[in-house]
């Protein structure tokens, strides 16, 4: 839910639900300086072997792959560790440890053949008994993993031998491979016992050490399982640093000056910084990463579908584009489906037509105008967003008072200005593999974090057919019709689509992102010229 690449680099909040992960699409891309799209990893240069990548985190946090919650801990999960599948940057899902999977007609058997030959850091061979105990952990609550609930439509998982695992669903998923590219899901071996503490994968790197206030050392694996096209050695790198560094800003000025190679989630301040030096490069992606304002509609004045619609129709969305992100990003149609979604996303402009909004509030009874109160996190980019909405809402004859309040007291559970009671809130969301996760945890009628108290018979029986149909164009109607809905009723209104932004140094070359960016593996990446 929350926009973790920008707060302390957190990829989720506490408590999240793992259908977290995802979100971002990338073209090729030459290596000049200034900003350019996510490359493929497939350079013209030759890859060359040595050197090590320093990334920096805000923090290291839990480094139990089933728990982690921090840019070290993915870092540390996806060279260390591997999954079973990978998402790319255009959410297409890949083999990796699973070299390939069928799935019954009905959608709830899905069997899975695993790589052979693969062998753990400490010699073990990789087989579907690690699977098995690595689901357990996933599944089991008393882990802590934020993946239980996800994994909760899973019956049982068996391996009929060492080489397939078999998983029967309760009910039908078509997407169910884009769970298992969540960035919690690597593979562990069965022979350890504490993986939090015992960091042993199958990845292109070995865990060498942790100094808790400083780094995390990563070395090359020189055994590592897999080769490039060319039939050479993976990984390219001899190693990975993770280094400890709290003040992300300063995060740029250690790429400036050669002591960083790579900074995930760069500010868009600072990516204007980025662009102007020729000695940088600023990758850009498009993420599903939004902020929308939520409006109760089980009480007060958003009770009224009216003034929910002239609210809507008030914002000009370009606008709050440039003065929350400064230009990174892109505007969707106003509903959490945004392009990145390709042909699920409702392919239509937010309208913006203040005459009308101002028509629908004087039917609503408002012709004096009406007076809100608004609640907004003190963080990134929605002061500026907030204000700019003022400035738009004042002119359609609503007075808005922005209450803004810190990050933990808008998320906290309880309080008048908890995102979950709050009668208007400004809420961020990190990018889901799936769109339907945002209908179902925020916008259905039992959704547990409807923090709008939204409710919608025909929406919530939308949903619940397209979690179950297996086919894909009707699958695409399916999430059209929810999102005309959306569009009629508002609980929620979109403001705009972050741009994901990491910045790199010129002579990083093979760097092929996956989803989430921090959940790259490095196992391509190498220093060029």
């Amino acid at each position: 839910m929350l926009n973790s690449a920008r707060r302390a680099m957190r990829l989720h909040v506490p408590t999240i639900v793992a259908a977290v992960i995802l979100g971002m699409t990338g073209l090729l891309a030459g290596c000049g300086g200034g900003s350019e799209e996510v490359p493929k990893g497939d350079e013209a240069a030759s890859p060359v072997h040595g050197g090590v990548l320093r990334v920096p985190s805000a923090s290291f946090g839990a480094l139990d792959p089933a728990k982690i919650a921090t840019t070290a801990g993915a870092v540390l999960a996806h060279n260390v560790f591997e999954g079973l599948v990978e998402a790319d940057a255009q959410l297409q899902i890949h083999p990796l440890l699973a070299t390939d999977w069928r799935v019954s007609a009905d959608g709830k058997e899905w069997v899975f053949t695993l790589q052979e030959g693969v062998k753990f850091h400490n010699g073990d061979t990789f087989d579907s008994g690690d699977v098995l105990f690595t689901f357990a952990r996933l599944r089991d609550p008393d882990v802590g993993s934020a993946t239980a609930p996800l994994f909760e439509n899973v019956k049982s998982i068996k391996a009929p031998d060492a080489t397939h695992v078999v998983f029967n669903l309760a009910e039908p998923n078509p997407e169910f491979t884009k769970d298992l590219a969540d960035y919690h899901v690597v593979m562990v071996s069965e022979t350890v016992k504490d993986p939090g503490k015992d960091f042993v994968g199958t990845g292109p790197f070995v865990f060498k050490s942790l100094a808790a206030e400083d780094r995390i050392i990563l070395a090359k694996n020189p055994d590592y399982w897999m080769k490039d096209d060319t039939g050479r050695q993976l990984p390219y790198l001899e190693g990975v640093e993770i280094l400890l560094s709290p003040d992300t800003t300063a995060h740029i000025e250690a790429l400036r000056g050669g002591q960083l190679d790579l900074v995930y989630g760069v500010s868009p301040v600072l990516a204007q910084t980025l662009e102007k030096d020729n000695s940088l490069r600023l990758l850009k992606f498009t993420a599903n990463t939004f902020y929308t304002l939520n409006m109760r509609c089980d009480r007060g004045p958003s009770a009224d579908k009216r003034v929910r619609q002239a609210i809507s129709l008030g914002m000009d969305r370009e606008a709050l584009l440039k003065a929350g992100s400064l230009g990174f990003g892109l505007v969707g149609n106003g509903t959490p489906v945004g392009p990145l979604y390709g042909d699920y996303s409702l392919d239509q402009q937010p309208e913006h037509d203040p005459a009308r909004a101002k028509e629908l509030l004087v039917d609503a009874g408002y012709e004096d105008g009406l007076d809100i109160k608004l609640t907004v996190m003190n963080w990134g980019p929605l002061p500026a967003a907030a204000t700019t909405f003022k400035d738009q809402m004042k002119a359609i004859g609503v007075n808005v008072d922005l209450q803004m309040v810190p990050v933990d007291v808008y998320y906290a559970d309880k309080g008048e200005n908890s995102w979950l009671e709050t009668d208007f809130g400004i809420t961020d969301w990190l990018t889901r593999a799936v769109p339907i996760a945002y209908f179902q945890l925020s916008l259905t009628s039992d959704g547990g974090w409807n923090s709008s108290h939204w409710s919608n018979e025909e929406f919530d029986a939308v949903v619940t057919d397209i979690a179950r149909e297996m086919d894909e164009e009707r699958r695409v109607e399916l999430y059209h019709r929810a999102q005309e809905i959306l569009l009629e009723e508002v609980p929620t209104a979109v403001f705009y689509f972050d741009e994901g932004l990491i910045g790199m140094a010129q002579n990083v070359q093979g760097f092929e992102m996956v989803l989430p960016e921090f959940a790259t593996s490095f196992r391509g990446t190498y220093f060029g010229d």
